[in-house]
């Protein structure tokens, strides 16, 4: 996936090379990627620890300073003190403003489109299709939303269903870290469920429906989305039947793609209707739904 893209238009290279070659740099911080940032990133707390005791240290002196020459009269060293107060100050608010101010510089900066040597379904599509699962690609709000959608959706809808296209979607697009548990939990579902499973077998179908979703927390590297997911699943031995409920999903940007870092059901009550009409009874029956539904899946959600 880091793989530069191809250089289309030899004008702009004869005009541009310097242009161009910057145009196809990605830098991404990202502290999984570089040995040893834990011990460093300590280093530099360390150094902004002495950094502020030797601020406090100057404030004392300097308000030692400024009184005694108030006290003796000695202009020079009030003067003196005065200002290693005003010093000290401003060494305490940069230690403490650092990681703010800095952040806020690099999130204001405009995003940078990844190389990628997979070819965008459409424009400036916000999901692609790769290996069969959909992978979210902008760093982005709208973005980080979609690959939630999706990722969330196909989760649901191939759990059970598919184990194959499952495990495809999670190497693809789960955290290192949460691969092995996503994995063990697909098993432990299909375990828990050899109904659905002889029934998915035998022709039965699901498709997932995402309801309505909220972006809780963002920052250009990192967000948390809820999303209020719905099921509707029939099989041979089964009645179509629906479910909701409300699912909780990290995410993580690593330069290319939106990993998920947790997704995990709400442990509260998601709402789910009441009531379901239709136009007459046969909307129910299980044959209705083999017949319309087939072949059917939860939609890619933003690929333009």
């Amino acid at each position: 996936m880091n793989k530069l893209q191809q250089l289309h238009d030899r004008a702009a290279l004869a005009i541009s090379p310097v242009a161009l070659v910057l145009a196809q740099v990605n830098i991404k911080p990202d502290k999984s990627k570089a040995p040893g940032a834990s011990g460093l990133e300590d280093v530099v707390n360390g150094f902004a620890w002495y950094a502020l005791i030797a601020a406090a240290a100057g404030f004392l002196i300097g308000g030692a300073c400024w009184a005694v020459g108030g006290r003796i009269g000695n202009d020079y060293t009030a003067t003196g003190g005065k200002v290693g107060m005003a010093v000290a100050t401003g060494v305490a608010f940069l230690v403490g403003a650092a990681a703010a101010i800095l952040n806020f510089a690099y999130n204001t900066a405009p995003d940078t489109p990844a190389a990628s040597n997979e070819a965008p379904t459409a424009g400036s599509a916000a999901v692609r299709t790769i290996d069969g699962v959909p992978v979210g690609v902008q760093q982005s709000r709208a973005g980080v939303l979609a690959a939630a959608d999706n990722y969330v959706a196909t989760v649901s809808e191939n759990v059970v269903k598919d184990p194959r296209l499952y495990e495809t979607l999670v190497r693809r697009v789960f955290a290192p870290s949460e691969q092995d548990y996503a994995l063990r939990e697909g098993e432990r579902a299909r375990t828990l469920a050899p109904a659905a499973v002889s029934d998915y077998a035998e022709g039965g179908g699901a498709v997932a429906l995402i309801g309505a979703r909220r972006l809780d927390t963002y920052d250009g590297s990192r967000a948390q989305v809820t999303t209020w997911l719905g099921g509707v699943v029939w099989g041979p031995s089964r009645r179509p039947t629906q479910r909701w409920q409300l699912v909780e999903t990290d995410l993580r940007w690593d330069g290319q793609r939106w990993l998920v870092e947790r997704m995990r059901p709400a442990q509260r009550s998601a709402p789910a209707p009441a009531v379901t009409k239709a136009d007459d009874t046969s909307a129910y029956d299980r044959a209705t739904f083999e017949r319309e539904l087939r072949g059917m899946t939860a939609p890619t959600y933003g690929v333009r």
